[in-house]
């Protein structure tokens, strides 16, 4: 279980400076809130972080390939991982990342 919040913590943080998967236009100039949702999944025990990132389509998708190559790490000791990047409905940045204090 501590290798799973590590890697967890380890993706977020990568994520949180920088963040795609497909449909995520990486042309597309203007920035969105994105909730980025990190999972993993080691010996049958998961785990599922979420982040809400203020960013272009160009950042996401940078983070989301940083947070892949850190998973094959973790996926050669025997785990599993996904990061995903949607949309968020919040259309602030004030709002974005006070979703992350709830």
């Amino acid at each position: 279980m501590k290798k799973i919040l590590f890697v967890a913590a380890t993706l977020l943080a990568l994520i949180s400076t920088s963040c795609s998967n497909g449909g995520i236009d990486v042309n597309d100039p203007k920035e969105y809130c994105w909730k980025v949702t990190v999972s993993a999944s080691y010996m049958g025990m998961e785990q599922s972080s979420e982040v809400y990132v203020w960013a272009d389509g160009e950042e996401v998708q940078d983070a989301i390939e940083e947070a892949k190559e850190e998973l094959k790490v973790f996926e050669a000791m025997g785990g599993s991982g996904k990061v995903t990047a949607v949309k968020s409905n919040l259309s602030t940045e004030e709002s974005c990342y006070q979703a992350n204090q709830q």
